[in-house]
């Protein structure tokens, strides 16, 4: 297994001449290949922070949804994809967290989990707690060490499949050059209209390059006749 990222030209040659190329894009960059890397990272975190939701927390997340889902900002969406971002980003090759704890309540204190509107939204704190609290009043009165009212930071993966995950993740800014397979991943700043990234990409590519050949047939153009009048006079024709 390589020990190290090949930078190939292209993206040296992309960064030099992009000055808008921003954090955020990178930020951006970087949560689309931690998404598509799932299946990988899944596979590198501890055995101990793999346990399976009991069905009465799986029936207890189900009722909630049921019977908010019209109300609330934090979807199922929202919630999957903080579980994974955690997973990814704490759980890989280390056991520094206790696996028992309660993974809502940590997810809500960590805004680069979320989307930030749904972060910043007055409702976020009041809809965590509110999740919580419908979790823990199962009325399970055969609960064995509080394991059905609340959902465990080693339960953060199944939270995630059961929650049916987040495939529909939004790219923001960038565009997917997507060479193995044929959906349309659609920019924002496009607008509604439905664009093959490929496409897309080709297609500037040919629009700035006869910018560029155009550009250089002018200059072309304007030497030949500053030296054409150059030459009339000095009487050269």
């Amino acid at each position: 297994m390589k020990k190290f990222v090949e930078v190939e030209k292209t993206l040296k040659y992309f960064l030099r001449n992009n000055s808008d190329f921003t954090l955020e894009k990178l930020v951006e960059i970087f949560n689309y290949v931690e998404k598509i890397s799932w299946e990988n990272i899944k596979e590198n975190v501890p055995f101990d922070y793999k346990n399976n939701l009991t069905e009465k927390l799986k029936e207890q997340t189900d009722k909630f949804y049921l019977k908010f889902k019209d109300e609330i900002i934090i979807k199922k969406q929202h919630l999957a994809t903080a579980a994974r971002r955690f997973v990814s980003r704490f759980l890989i090759k280390q056991d520094d967290f206790d696996k028992d704890k309660e993974l809502i309540y940590y997810l809500s204190f960590k805004e680069e989990f979320w989307k930030k509107e749904v972060f910043e939204d007055q409702k976020f704190e009041e809809e965590i707690a509110l999740f919580i609290e419908f979790i823990a009043n199962n009325n399970d009165k055969n609960s064995n060490n509080n394991e059905n009212n609340q959902i465990r930071i080693c339960q953060a993966i199944d939270l995630y499949e059961f929650l049916g995950g987040d495939d529909e993740i939004e790219l923001g800014n960038i565009w997917v050059n997507d060479v193995d397979s044929n959906r349309n991943i659609v920019n924002v700043d496009e607008g509604n209209n439905n664009i093959n990234a490929g496409d897309k990409i080709q297609r500037d590519y040919v629009n700035n390059n006869n910018i560029s050949n155009n550009n250089k047939a002018d200059s072309n153009m304007l030497i030949k006749q500053k030296m054409l009048a150059k030459a009339k006079k000095s009487n050269k024709y």
